[in-house]
């Protein structure tokens, strides 16, 4: 029963992490000086997919961009009433936020070396919520679609049906032929 149950995880995860990655366009902060950089976010959710954006209707988890050893100041503001945070990968995480409206701020300071450096939102991350910082010249990868709602229950499910029918058939010794 352990094998299915981590390849039911592992299923899950593998198709989560294929989330959405934009480009921050015009916000680009590559140019700006080394000093200090403040990024606004909003944590959405539709019910089924959960993002980061800039602005309303924007790129779901957008590539954000900083200067080389920037102090970075993140506000994440909460759209809809869930459960948010925001953690940057070997720096910390934010407070949790939990209604519409609420927010906080996270504050950095960006590495002295050109870095990608991932983001995301604890409660969300296998669901997608998540994006890369670029520090200095650091590129991110190019973006990806977001999954369609649904997409890892789907991609489980396979897994789950195709491991099931192969602990239920006959073994070939034991197939009877008439």
């Amino acid at each position: 029963m352990r094998p299915l149950f981590l390849l039911v995880i592992f299923l899950l995860a593998g198709s989560c992490t294929a989330a959405a990655q934009g480009t921050a366009g015009a916000d680009d902060e590559r140019t700006a000086g080394a000093g200090e950089v403040t990024l606004t976010l909003f944590a959405r959710t539709d019910g089924g997919r959960y993002w980061f954006e800039r602005e309303a209707g924007g790129a779901p988890n957008p590539d954000l961009h900083v200067p080389r050893g920037a102090r970075v100041n993140v506000t994440l503001i909460n759209v809809e009433a869930q459960l948010h945070d925001f953690h940057v990968e070997g720096f910390g995480q934010s407070a949790f936020v939990r209604e519409a409206g609420e927010s906080t701020t996270f504050s950095f300071v960006a590495p002295a070396d050109d870095v990608a450096i991932r983001y995301w939102c604890d409660p969300h991350r296998t669901l997608g919520m998540a994006g890369l910082i670029g520090v200095g010249d650091a590129e991110a990868p190019p973006p990806r679609a977001v999954p369609p709602a649904g997409l890892a229950l789907v991609v489980a499910g396979v897994g789950v049906a195709a491991a099931l029918a192969r602990r239920t058939a006959p073994a070939r010794g034991d197939s009877k032929r008439s």
